[in-house]
């Protein structure tokens, strides 16, 4: 989606509410009834159509806060999402391997579903267009979905759908993973307006599904190496250990077999216990085998090293003498991690194989170092926790996307996390191109560490970001962020949001309970500390707005409190610190540079005790338009 073609001006409407500029014959302009102009479309509350949608979007952006799972999630979509354009249903479908998988929907019955809950990704349906072109896909009525859909038209006439609008679900920029699908019950094709919220639901549905589908991995995760654990403590010997791992463990990484391995050094072989999966063959050839032999199974424990092979095809190159019968326990992968003592030596390895090739650079891997770690150590919970911290950071990593080029500005942010917080935190950065001239950066902290923290994170930044694409003003955007989080909501935050326009050398900006960045112009640092207000998360009406000039040459410095902040040190302490490790970081540094520079001149060699976010924009010459 193009950012800038989903950004609009909000306005208000005579009733208060806050509507997208330039909707047409559905805006209701002031001194205009409905016997003076063209009749609006009604709603419950009596407030104009695209009030009302703006009304919607909050309640679902509520809602979603206090969703979980993606389950929850997608049925707080199927519930809230069709009233924002006055729609039948709202579907969400994840992508799963070649297929898509539709998360929640009651619409269908039971039939119907079954035959949708997983799409292969070359199925002629919309929401297969829809990601193959990477854009929103309209199918205005019902001729066009006989034309163009006909595998869907069946189940659109169980539930009464003649008219589709599907949109790629994507986070920060990158490839899409799912599909947001919203249905009418007779034609209907999407105005600029209607666009515009669409765009602006899937921008809010993104993070949040996302988000989800980790909380849902964590869990069922945490669940499986608990009663792992649990299993392993009652274990008393070390045949009772292999013997849980091999016929419990495949289900953690949905391998079809496991088996492991302990060395006997007074005899030289490693003795191998293998689960039920494993054939009768295989027993027999690979149970007590020498420690030399040319094997997986061997040469990781001997060497104490992983080895991931990604296909048959690798595992056969890599070890060209195994016997047939691998064929037959699996055309697939194979991977074999060490099993490791208190002092890190290893004693023998896991294992595993897959009929399907696996790819290793995600989560699997750290999955399965983790269950090495959990047999070698028995009940290392340590380890547990860097499993789910993986998790977590390779989600945060996602939504750490590189700031939009704007012209006249050269921009660079950084996060880096604390060295020993249990878990990510909910630190963060985001630009946002307003328009070829203008960028808004938000630097904000969510309170708290791991998966919770990054959650919010994620939730609020989404809001934050869709309320600022349509245009909602700097003076209400806090407020409308704090509504929609919602009354129960216990997020709180800080947080620095500016909108920088260069061609008028102007950076209007809201400092929410944040530390004040440093502004630099003409070699003169100064600490942007005013005005102030409370964080994110307290209810206000408007915010007071800072402006400064911005003009060629200036740099701005944006950060979050674990920069600043030391346990036996005052914060003027750290401010002022700051502001002479600017002065030197800046000289002749291009921004990522001196971002760097200044994380070394603040954190030093300590650990740091805190997760840190920063950017760093300088304003150069605007290029000479040809």
């Amino acid at each position: 989606m193009d950012g800038q073609q989903a950004s609009k001006s909000l306005v208000p409407a005579p009733d208060g509410s806050l509507i997208p500029r330039g909707s047409g014959d559905r805006s209701v302009r002031p001194g205009f009834g409905p016997e003076q102009g063209s009749a609006p479309r009604s709603s419950h509350d009596g407030s104009h159509p695209a009030g009302f949608a703006v009304v919607r979007l909050a309640q679902l952006a509520q809602t979603l806060a206090g969703a979980r799972s993606a389950v929850e999630v997608a049925r707080a979509i199927a519930r809230f999402a069709p009233d924002v354009l006055d729609a039948e249903f709202a579907a969400v479908a994840v992508i799963e391997g070649d297929h898509l998988r539709l998360l929640y929907n009651d619409a269908f019955d039971e039939r119907i579903a079954e035959r949708f809950v997983s799409i292969p990704r070359e199925s002629r349906i919309p929401a297969t267009a829809a990601l193959e072109q990477d854009d929103i896909v309209v199918v205005p009525d019902r001729a066009s979905l006989i034309d163009a859909y006909p595998d869907v038209v069946l189940a659109l006439e169980q539930v009464g759908i003649d008219a589709l609008a599907c949109a790629p679900l994507r986070v920060s920029g990158r490839p899409p993973f799912g599909v947001l699908t919203i249905g009418w019950p007779g034609p209907h094709d999407l105005d600029a307006d209607d666009r515009a919220f669409l765009e602006a639901m899937a921008d809010l549905c993104a993070p949040s599904v996302a988000r989800a589908r980790v909380t849902d991995t964590l869990a069922l995760r945490s669940i499986q190496l608990a009663n792992l654990a649990q299993q392993l403590a009652a274990a008393r010997s070390t045949a009772d250990v292999a013997a849980i791992v091999a016929s419990k463990v495949v289900t953690l990484v949905d391998a079809q077999a496991a088996s492991v391995g302990i060395i006997d050094p007074v005899a030289g072989v490693l003795r191998v216990h293998h689960g039920p999966q494993v054939s009768a063959r295989m027993v027999e050839l690979y149970t007590n085998p020498p420690l030399e032999a040319p094997l997986l199974f061997t040469e990781v424990a001997r060497t104490g090293q992983p080895m991931y092979l990604g296909n048959f095809e690798e595992y056969t190159r890599r070890f060209p003498e195994t016997d047939p019968e691998n064929e037959r326990l699996g055309v697939g992968a194979r991977a074999a991690v060490p099993l490791r003592d208190r002092n890190g030596a290893s004693f023998g390895a896991v294992v595993f194989s897959w009929d399907h090739a696996v790819d290793f650079e995600g989560p699997v891997s750290s999955v399965l170092s983790t269950l090495g770690d959990l047999v070698g150590q028995t009940l290392e919970r340590a380890r547990l926790a860097d499993a789910e911290h993986q998790l977590v950071h390779a989600f945060q990593q996602r939504m750490l996307t590189p700031i939009p080029a704007v012209s006249g500005l050269s921009v660079a942010g950084i996060y880096q996390p604390a060295s020993e917080a249990i878990g990510m935190g909910g630190d963060w950065y985001e630009g946002i191109a307003l328009d070829h001239d203008r960028l808004a950066l938000i630097v904000g902290d969510v309170a708290g560490h791991g998966i919770d923290a990054v959650a919010d994170m994620a939730h609020l930044r989404s809001i934050l970001a869709a309320l600022l694409r349509i245009g909602v003003p700097l003076e209400r955007l806090i407020g409308c962020a704090t509504d929609a989080l919602g009354p129960d909501s216990a997020v709180t935050a800080s947080a620095f949001v500016a909108i920088v326009d260069r061609p008028h050398g102007i950076i209007r900006y809201l400092l929410v309970g944040h530390p004040p960045p440093v502004l630099v112009v003409d070699g003169a640092a100064t600490l942007l500390s005013e005005p102030r207000q409370p964080i994110i998360g307290v209810q206000s009406e408007r915010s007071a707005i800072g402006s400064v000039p911005f003009p060629e040459g200036a740099t701005l410095v944006v950060y979050t409190d674990g920069l600043v902040e030391r346990r036996r040190e005052s914060i003027q302490h750290g401010l002022e610190h700051l502001v002479v490790v600017v002065g030197e970081a800046l000289e002749e540094s291009h921004p990522r540079t001196a971002a760097h520079r200044i994380l070394d001149g603040c954190l030093g060699d300590d650990p740091a005790e805190d997760d840190v976010a920063i950017v760093v924009l300088r304003s150069i010459p605007i290029p000479a338009v040809p």
